[in-house]
Parts: C-alpha cells; structure tokens; sequence
C-alpha cells in the first residue's frame, strides 16, 4: 500500500535524518546511589533498612554504588521512635539525599503510627515497606535533576 508506506516513512524521516546527522541525544543517566548511614536504630534494624532499601532502589531501575565518592550520591537516614500510648508508637524515618559535596538534594520524610508488637516482632517487613516507599521517593527526586553538568560544587562561601 503506497499510501501506509509513505505515513511510515514520513514518521521514521526525523528520526533517520538525526541519526545520520549524528545529532541524536544521548541521555544522561543519574548517578549511582550509596546507602549510608542508618542512625537512631540498632545495628540490626540499620542494616535490614539499608538492605531494603538497596533491593528497592534497583527494582526501580537506580544504580547503586558500594562506597561513596565523589561520583556518587549518598541517602542517608534518622530514624526515630515515640511512643503514643499504650498499644502505638509513631515510627519516623527521615530520609536525606545528599551530593558528593554534602549539599542536601532533597529528603523523604516517612512517619506513621505502627503497633509496638510490629516493631518488635516484624521489624524486617516494615524495614521492607519504608524501604519501597523511600525508593520510589528517592528515584523521582533524582530523576527530576538534569545530571547533564555532573556534580556542580557549592558556590564559594555558599551553604553545604
């Protein structure tokens, strides 16, 4: 059919013609992720989020780096537990982004009321469900930054 072939060619024209130009745009992936520290939980508590989290972040696609640097991102938390009353305590997980240079990129804040047998008896799935819920936040801060310059340090005498 003449008619479908030249709509078919018509379409793929631009995308042809850029490619041989070699205009075509690359896309600028984020840079990869180091799960830092976990303060204000016991080290086993710190350790099953930094798992959770870390197996979140690559269902999402993130890359995840294992030391940080200075091509790296770092997400960082502080957890904190108070007690509401005699059956619930608020569960808070503050989460911070951070760039090679200290510079706060962004934070994810988690906080919910949760029954002290759940903290106490099933710490790993609600390790799980904050470690998806912070992935999914940390993923679309990251992918709201154009990575295309890199790292751009803090201007001079400027605020980490």
């Amino acid at each position: 059919d003449p008619d479908l072939m030249a709509a078919l060619a018509a379409q793929a024209a631009p995308s042809i013609a850029a490619m041989v130009k070699g205009t075509e745009v690359r896309e600028v992936a984020a840079p990869p992720i180091f799960i830092g520290d976990i303060k204000g939980a016991t080290a086993p508590e710190a350790i099953r989020l930094q798992a959770a989290l870390r197996q979140a972040l690559r269902k999402f696609g993130a890359r995840l780096a294992n030391a940080s640097s200075d091509q790296t991102l770092v997400a960082a938390a502080n957890v904190s537990i108070t007690r509401l009353d005699e059956k619930l305590s608020e569960v808070a997980i503050s989460w911070a982004v951070t760039d090679p240079f200290g510079t706060e990129i962004g934070r994810i804040d988690q906080a919910s009321p949760i029954a002290h047998t759940v903290i106490e008896q099933n710490w790993g799935q609600l390790s799980r469900q904050a470690g998806i819920a912070a992935a999914a936040g940390i993923v679309e801060l990251v992918s709201q930054i154009d990575w295309s310059q890199g790292f751009l340090p803090p201007p001079p005498g400027g605020r980490n």
